[in-house]
């Protein structure tokens, strides 16, 4: 994405001769530790690359500027020219937080090739977990995989255990040894080590997901909007998308990417004014090279770079709904509490503890930071 950006930038410079716009581009792997070391010590940018994800965190503790007034005034930026679902997913409290500049989701990738030598029907949409676990069995070989079983993070584990009705807190608290939860762990747990049909944990430590699925050695796995450039350079046509999979919801995560203003900005007039052209048609038509904008009408401009491979999977879980942020809290340790359950999923993925054990581990540990933490707050 820093090429398209870097020709954003040096389109506004020109436009713009009075203000000068510097792009300082940080590896993804550093970002949001330096970020939210930076914004609270009032030295962060004046505008900051976001996603919907961290919404309820940096509202609480003011490290995000909100944009309501401004984006509604007459000199506003231009957002109904987003799509609605961008612009909802960074509408918190019924205040809006962010421009939106694209959104990304998560789709069942599968290897079109592998599919026909094992003589398997391609995947639709909405296909069950049995008919998930009917294919990857029939298309699992020494040669291949039939399916990826990912850990945590976007997309993985969480994917299952949303679509099962699951969800990370209800009314603020934990609430992670669910019976979805147990359910859909154990399935993940079941593909690796009951069924055979996905890379173990240790296997997938020594070569990551995406990394598997372009070798052409996986039949399906569940992949982001953001990898399709990448697997269509490695796979060719072999490679083709569909919407995710179903159980008790039919769901995939989806974040919202945007721009934020820094509340302490040094220079918010000449900020608000770059953060109008990150709203722009200008913008917009430079990351459709990268990825789905929301501004409306270029989402079909990005799945057209990408013939015969559906891209447009991407955008169908988008327009049908069928999209839910990860879920977070806005308590100031929200990050660290999330850590404890990654922490006790990799005890379940290499098997140190099993799925009760482990979601329970979770759910008493998460349990007692959260009350510590509203202890503190209201101190």
């Amino acid at each position: 994405m820093n090429e398209p950006i870097a020709k954003v930038v040096e389109e506004f410079n020109k436009q713009s001769p009075d203000i000068k716009v510097n792009l300082t581009q940080i590896p993804f792997s550093q970002y949001w530790t330096k970020l939210q070391t930076a914004l609270p010590a009032g030295a962060g940018p004046d505008l900051y690359f976001f996603v919907s994800t961290y919404l309820p965190y940096y509202t609480s503790n003011n490290m995000i500027m909100d944009l309501t007034d401004l984006a509604y005034s007459e000199n506003g930026i231009a957002l109904d020219k987003h799509s609605p679902t961008a612009v909802e997913k960074f509408t918190y409290k019924d205040r809006v937080w962010g421009v939106p500049l694209f959104m990304d989701d998560a789709v069942l990738a599968y290897n079109k090739r592998i599919f026909d030598e094992g003589g398997v029907a391609y995947p639709e949409g909405g296909w069950t977990w049995e008919q998930l676990l009917d294919a990857a069995q029939k298309l699992t070989t020494d040669d291949n995989w039939g399916f990826i079983a990912a850990g945590s993070g976007y997309p993985g584990c969480t994917q299952f255990v949303y679509q099962a009705g699951g969800h990370d807190y209800i009314d603020g608290m934990p609430a992670v040894n669910t019976d979805a939860w147990k359910r859909a762990i154990q399935f993940n747990v079941d593909l690796m080590y009951k069924y055979k049909v996905s890379p173990t944990a240790v296997q997938q430590q020594e070569t990551d997901n995406y990394q598997l699925f372009a070798s052409g050695k996986v039949a399906m796995a569940h992949m982001g909007s953001w990898c399709v450039s990448g697997l269509v350079e490695s796979l060719g046509d072999d490679v083709a998308f569909c919407e995710t999979t179903q159980d008790k919801e039919w769901l995939t995560l989806c974040n919202t990417c945007a721009w934020a203003m820094n509340p302490e900005s040094k220079n918010p007039a000449a900020a608000y004014s770059f953060l109008q052209f990150l709203g722009g048609e200008f913008t917009a038509k430079a990351i459709s090279e990268k990825a789905i904008p929301s501004y409306m009408g270029m989402g079909q401009a990005w799945a057209d770079a990408f013939p015969g491979v559906n891209a447009e999977a991407c955008l169908q879980s988008i327009d049908n709904g069928h999209t839910m942020n990860i879920e977070t809290l806005d308590l100031i340790n929200s990050t660290e509490i999330g850590q404890i359950l990654t922490d006790e999923l990799s005890n379940i993925w290499f098997q140190s503890k099993t799925v009760e054990e482990g979601l329970n581990d979770a759910q008493e540990a998460m349990t007692k930071a959260v009350m510590e933490a509203l202890e503190g707050e209201n101190e």
